[in-house]
Order: structure tokens, then C-alpha cells, then sequence
């Protein structure tokens, strides 16, 4: 019998830093949205929007929205002046791949950087590395974050 209850103390005692480390490094279920703290010099402004639902990313909106509330990748002259003047990609082909990217490495600094949209993959990553912070304390105020630096 003693033998038995030494057996089953020590399996809690190891099985007990295992679910405190898997509680403590999931992000709190919730949206949580990050956004640049200024529009770039064609009127364009950063945003990310996360949802997280048992501890993982399971959604993921970034984009570029300008003052009247468009959003880059739904504007179809910026994609025809981007492909024209030699750009690889475009507004709605690199958000999509770094949305996926995002929800598949489930960290943003993991993100793949996306060929002809560098910028835009700094963007995101900025804005998860701060967003990252909020989710992890369930913080659901909106994040405003300086992604010049």
C-alpha cells in the first residue's frame, strides 16, 4: 500500500508542472485587435484582428484600411498600379498568406515573410509581438502601436 501511494504522489507531483505550463502559455479566448498608430504616407493604416478560442489563434484579419474606411485588399487600383510597377503581390494575395501563416505558427515574430510585401510582414509582426502581450493576460483593449520604429 505504501508503495502504491508513493507511486501515485509522485505521478501528480509530475504530471502538476505539465498543465501549469500549459495553462500559463495559451493566449485568454477572446478578439483582441492591434492597429499602427499612424496612416502611412499614402493614407493607408495598419490593423490586426485575433481571435483566440481554447488557448489558440483561430482567426486572423490583417489589412490596411484608409480614412474613409476601405480596405487596401479590396481596392483594385492599388492592386493594378502594384502589378504594373513590377510588384510581385498584392494587398489581397499577402494579407491572406500572412493571415495563414499566422494562425499556423500561432506566434507572430514565427510569421514567413512574404516575398514583394516585407513591409507589410514587419507590420503584422509588430503588431502581434504587442497584441501577443494583451492576449496572454486577456487584455481586450485596442492596442495602438508605432510600427515606424
Amino acid at each position: 500500500m505504501k508503495k502504491f501511494i508513493a507511486v501515485l504522489v509522485a505521478l501528480v507531483a509530475a504530471a502538476l508542472p505539465l498543465t501549469a505550463c500549459g495553462s500559463s502559455d495559451g493566449y485568454k479566448d477572446g478578439s483582441y485587435r492591434a492597429e499602427g498608430a499612424a496612416a502611412d504616407e499614402h493614407g493607408w493604416k495598419e490593423y490586426l484582428v485575433v481571435t483566440v478560442e481554447g488557448g489558440a489563434i483561430t482567426a486572423v484579419e490583417f489589412d490596411y484600411v484608409n480614412a474613409d474606411g476601405a480596405k487596401k485588399s479590396e481596392d483594385e487600383d492599388y492592386k493594378t498600379t502594384m502589378l504594373q510597377y513590377g510588384g510581385t503581390t498584392y494587398p489581397a494575395e499577402f494579407c491572406q498568406l500572412l493571415e495563414d501563416s499566422y494562425i499556423a505558427k500561432q506566434k507572430g515574430a514565427d510569421v514567413d515573410t512574404v516575398a514583394g510585401a516585407t513591409v507589410s510582414t514587419d507590420h503584422l509582426k509588430k503588431l502581434a509581438a504587442e497584441l501577443e502581450k494583451s492576449m496572454a493576460k486577456g487584455k481586450k483593449d485596442i492596442v495602438v502601436v508605432d510600427t515606424t520604429k
